[in-house]
């Protein structure tokens, strides 16, 4: 069986024999989308002078459904703060290939899922240091407030509009790829003014010295009072997120990160070349030229953890299998992508053949793109992207591993190339395990050679366990293990 890229995977799945269970498991096999719903007005400065922008959201709902008070997820695009092509890169808009799969990933198990635009634009090849990092703060900044503008519109529309999108507006979640992670962990992370007064974020080249964001000009925290760059939108509405997951990306200072705050969930490349995964420099791409220290996957995962603030999941999603499975830095709510050919987004794709032929510079962007994703394919992003997906739900659910008719014992999803796999949190023996490819599809079932340990060694079982994308333990013989 082929190998994979992604090293070491561990995905805590429920399930139940009698019944496809609500946002655990896909329970429709479709989705309706309404494109580009209004949802905002701001002023962006990507033309150069300040101008109003129309904000826009494409709404993914499971089509058929019949519930009526379905939790929310505002997801936000990857781009590096720039326009798909723009940016040089063939990512960059709420309708990338990767972004939709998670949308419709998401709908498909019930949620509601916004995938918002949100203002774009810095002065990326600035020569100067505090140009670049003054302009990229102010586009998170402004990031931040389209995020918050997203929840309070879809508040707003449920509680005056007789809730249309038939959404729970007390169970709200922020997420995204790429840049969108940034997004995503600064909404929840910077929540006073003070924290942008830090050493890192002043200007001290200029008389007197002035931090990079300036709240006379852009507004604050929360966007909601109008200033000459900020127009207050739906602003006696609520923006309150009870949880956050980073599809990579980064945040800008890990002492944002405070005790009580939301759960948070991270999926990051050990070795992404645009966000480091624990906390150091982010250079423009493709340059050694600076642009702001910032906290990674690792780096904020270590900070929630110590606080406690993923006391709401860890321990109850398969015990500590991401610390036994990754063996690297297992934190409860830290998935880590091993590899550097994994570096940058393997869950993404794109049409090469399309944009060389119809995009400027097309085949430039292409070559630079697959540089650090250059096994890139659209049958490999997929099961990547579910992956994710599947990661970030598990946690958010707290659905506490898979529940069998008895409702006692869990199992283990896993994936990739690895010599042997540990379990925690089983109450009895496994009685036997399955091998799948990356699809969920069943390859063969064996026996575990000590049915009472609590490491499986993959090297002394059946040929082509090792080698094999998928792996599933089946603690109840005799009865099917449930795959996605």
């Amino acid at each position: 069986m082929k190998k994979i890229y992604l090293t070491l995977t561990a995905i805590i799945m429920a399930s139940c024999l009698t019944a496809q269970v609500r946002y655990v498991e896909k329970v429709f096999t479709d989705v309706d989308v309404t494109s580009d719903v209004t949802y905002g007005t701001n002023i962006t400065v990507i033309t150069g002078s300040p101008a109003p922008q129309v904000l826009k959201m494409d709404i993914y709902e499971p089509k058929g459904d019949t519930a009526t008070m379905r939790p929310l997820i505002i997801f936000c695009p990857t781009g590096s703060y720039l326009p798909r092509f723009v940016n040089q890169q063939p990512v960059g808009d709420k309708t990338d290939s990767a972004t939709v799969e998670f949308a419709k990933e998401f709908a498909k198990r019930g949620y509601v899922v916004a995938n918002i635009a949100y203002r774009q634009g810095w002065l990326i090849l600035s020569p100067d240091q505090d140009v670049r990092t003054g302009t990229i703060l102010n586009a998170v900044y402004r990031s931040i407030h389209d995020a918050k503008t997203a929840a309070r519109f879809m508040s707003k529309t449920a509680a005056l509009e007789g809730n249309p999108y038939k959404i729970d507006s007390t169970k709200v979640a922020i997420g995204g790829n790429g840049t969108g992670g940034y997004v995503a962990i600064n909404t929840v992370s910077l929540d006073k003014v003070s924290e942008l007064y830090i050493d890192k974020f002043i200007n001290f080249n200029k008389m007197p010295d002035e931090p990079y964001v300036d709240t006379a000009l852009s507004g604050n925290i929360d966007g909601t009072n109008v200033r000459p760059l900020n127009l207050a939108n739906w602003a006696n509405h609520s923006a309150n997120f009870n949880f956050a997951f980073t599809i990579g990306g980064a945040l800008g200072d890990s002492s944002w990160i405070e005790p009580g705050e939301v759960p948070v969930v991270c999926v990051h490349g050990a070795q992404d070349p645009f966000a480091p995964y624990n906390t150091g420099i982010v250079f423009v791409p493709g340059t050694t030229t600076s642009v702001v220290e910032v906290s990674g996957g690792f780096g904020i995962m270590t900070k929630v953890d110590a606080l406690g603030n993923n006391a709401a999941y860890k321990g109850k999603v398969g015990g500590n299998l991401s610390a036994i499975l990754n063996g690297r830095d297992g934190i409860d709510g830290l998935y880590t992508i091993q590899g550097a050919i994994n570096g940058s987004g393997p869950w993404e794709w794109y049409d090469t053949t399309w944009i060389k032929a119809n995009v400027t510079g097309g085949a430039a962007i292409v070559t630079n793109a697959l540089k650090s994703n250059p096994n890139m394919s659209k049958q490999k992003a997929i099961p990547m992207a579910n992956r994710a997906e599947r990661y970030t739900r598990a946690w958010r659910n707290n659905e506490g591993g898979d529940t069998y008719v008895d409702g006692t014992e869990k199992a283990v999803y896993t994936q990739g190339s690895l010599s042997a796999i540990g379990i925690s949190g089983r109450t009895r023996s496994f009685q036997e395990y399955r091998n799948h490819d990356v699809f969920g599809n069943w390859i063969n079932t064996d026996k575990p050679l000590d049915l009472d340990s609590r490491l499986i060694d993959l090297d002394s079982t059946s040929p082509g366990q090792v080698d094999s994308p998928w792996f599933g333990l089946n603690p109840h013989a005799g009865k099917p293990f449930l795959t996605q």
